[in-house]
């Protein structure tokens, strides 16, 4: 008992007792958050090796600098860090349980949005961020009290310093020497080593896999502060070379059957396959029988703001940076072969509307690059907001601008199915319907309510028109923006896992054209060509454009995701094993390879411009 009491009073002894805690404190907080997404994404493997030892580095770093810091001035900077990253796991942890992914620095612009649907927040917490909480508190407050009175002489604390910089280093080479030595991994696919992970830098969760919680801040601070160099003129060749290569011819089967007609392109807000169904989307069940009805069409999701992106991507044939800024951002670069432009190059009117202001997603801005003549927000019209889209075409000064003098081209994108599902979506408070209503399960009755009021507007919207005999003149375009990830049942009612593979709703109207059920696999990123080519635009090349018109028989079709996976309508790589890889592996590689191309060259396009210097290639040659 004498020696234990001894031990205690030992100034060295409860020196790195104090160290093991802080220690622990920070070790928590990386350990929690990597096992959480474990458990969320299967493929992580919080045992991996090289995220512990960047972390044990980082640890160590961070203990340093307390270590020498003056009592007080210490104690304030271990409880700002604490905090920070504790907060920051909290935040990283719901964020994966509402979208099934963690979140970059750039997801943090987009953050207002977020915290304005407080409750739907709430609904999606996850009990190991508050895990997080209560032990960071814990070790904190411990780590607090034994924090050493006096710093140590100067010659042991040059024998921590040294002792702990070699380990910290030390670890840090461990890191990344089995980060490049994949016979220390399983994974066969060379897209999901590592190594590639690590570079690429491009997938946040998987980056987190690889990297441990601060090495993951640190490199995604480090490339966003980063200045982007330009793209030169090899890349924009090899680009130019791959997009004019593939020969992709424009005329088919259904080249111009909407020649010469208007348009009403409509963007749905969480409209997915979860409840197309005559009880609650009737008017939108109903059309599939009656248009060009995409079954095979999914909505991968890039880069940052889900509903953006799909925007971004219907209108201008791109994806959203990987690896970048949020597309938004993007307000000079030029779009001159997106939809709005070509159509506005053709004597169209072209206008967009939405329920929000045009500074929210700079859309105003955006708007006016993609080619539109305005952005309308309807609280222009109205002198307030309308979040209740069965109520936009009350007002007949909407339906004017929607529908101006022919032809037109209109861009809506609507709002009643955005979350939450709970009693503060405005959809609920006033339009609940009877029929859906349950007490037992008030976010089903919200969620289908929401849906119910958007197939509303798109009935009162074909009435209008056919009762001005615009109708048979009009092609109505109808797809959802992305799967409904809020709704806490969609898995349960249908839905997949797997975010990837969720199908997107996709069909384009008119009531003159003969109806079809379409097959072929389609992204968002095909629209573009696909839907100027059923009109027969001038000035449509569709070798401009890395998707393929839908209707092109001689193209291969495919889709790919932005973690690099791919679906070829048999086989998804995600879920190949070892041996289905080794029985294909030259088409494995090669299909790798295909998808690793098209989204690095989708990612210059976006972030260096690619359209504006190629205009300025060609007049220079």
């Amino acid at each position: 008992m004498q020696k234990i009491r001894k031990l205690l009073n030992n100034e060295y002894f409860n020196y790195i007792l104090w160290l093991l805690l802080v220690f622990l404190s920070f070790f928590t907080i990386d350990y929690i958050t990597r096992y959480a997404c474990m458990l969320h994404i299967d493929f992580l493997n919080v045992k991996n090796i090289y995220a512990t030892y960047f972390s044990i580095f980082w640890i160590i770093i961070l203990s340093l600098i307390l270590v020498f810091l003056p009592k007080k001035v210490g104690k304030r900077v271990y409880i700002i860090l604490i905090s920070i990253f504790s907060i920051y796991a909290f935040a990283l942890l719901t964020h994966l349980s509402i979208l099934g992914r963690t979140f970059n620095i750039y997801d943090l612009f987009s953050a207002g949005e977020g915290l304005t649907y407080f409750s739907d927040i709430l609904n999606h917490l996850n009990p190991y961020a508050f895990l997080i909480i209560f032990l960071s508190i814990i070790l904190c407050g411990v780590a607090l009290k034994l924090w050493p009175e006096t710093r140590l002489e100067n010659r042991a604390l040059a024998s921590i310093f040294i002792i702990f910089l070699c380990l910290g280093f030390t670890c840090k080479t461990n890191a990344l020497y089995y980060l490049n030595d994949t016979s220390t991994t399983e994974e066969w696919n060379s897209y999901e080593e590592p190594k590639f992970i690590y570079e690429r830098f491009s997938n946040p969760t998987s980056s987190l896999e690889v990297s441990g919680l601060y090495e993951f801040i640190y490199r995604d601070l480090t490339l966003y502060f980063k200045k982007d160099k330009e793209i030169s003129l090899d890349e924009i060749n090899e680009i130019t070379t791959y997009l004019e290569n593939r020969k992709l011819t424009k005329e088919n089967n259904h080249t111009g059957i909407f020649e010469g007609k208007n348009v009403i392109m409509i963007m749905m807000e969480s409209v997915d396959n979860t409840y197309l169904n005559k009880d609650v989307m009737p008017t939108l069940n109903s059309l599939k029988s009656k248009s060009l009805y995409f079954k095979n069409r999914y909505s991968p999701i890039y880069g940052i703001g889900a509903t953006f992106n799909s925007e971004f991507t219907s209108l201008t044939g791109t994806y959203s940076s990987t690896e970048g800024m949020a597309s938004y951002f993007y307000t000079n670069n030029n779009y001159q072969y997106s939809l709005p432009n070509l159509f506005k190059e053709n004597g169209y009117k072209v206008n967009s509307f939405h329920m929000n202001d045009g500074k929210f997603y700079d859309r105003s801005l955006m708007h006016k690059q993609f080619g539109f003549e305005k952005y309308n927000s309807f609280k222009d019209y109205t002198g307030k907001y309308i979040k209740t889209d069965s109520e936009i075409l009350d007002y007949d000064n909407i339906y004017q601008a929607i529908t101006p003098e022919e032809p037109f081209f209109s861009f809506i994108v609507t709002y009643s199915a955005h979350l939450p599902y709970t009693n503060e979506n405005e959809v609920c408070q006033n339009k609940m319907q009877d029929k859906f209503y349950n007490k037992d399960d008030y976010e089903t009755s919200c969620f289908k309510s929401t849906l119910y009021d958007t197939d509303t507007f798109i009935n009162k919207l074909i009435t209008k028109l056919k009762n001005d005999n615009k109708l048979d003149d009009t092609v109505i375009i109808l797809y959802g923006d992305h799967l409904a990830y809020s709704y806490s049942k969609r898995v349960q009612m249908g839905g997949n896992e797997n975010y990837n593979l969720n199908k997107g709703v996709y069909m384009i109207y008119n009531s003159k054209t003969t109806p079809e059920e379409i097959d072929t696999l389609n992204t968002t990123i095909d629209m573009v060509p696909t839907i100027l080519n059923l009109f027969d635009l001038k000035g449509y090349d569709p070798n401009n454009y890395l998707g393929i018109d839908t209707f092109n028989k001689k193209a291969n079709h495919i889709v790919y995701f932005s973690d690099y996976n791919w679906y070829d309508g048999k086989t998804y790589s995600g879920n190949l094993s070892k041996k289905d890889y080794l029985n294909n592996k030259k088409y494995v590689d090669n299909m790798n390879d295909y998808v690793a191309n098209l989204i690095d060259y989708d990612n210059k396009i976006v972030m260096h411009d690619y359209y504006k210097y190629k205009e300025y290639v060609i007049r220079r040659n």
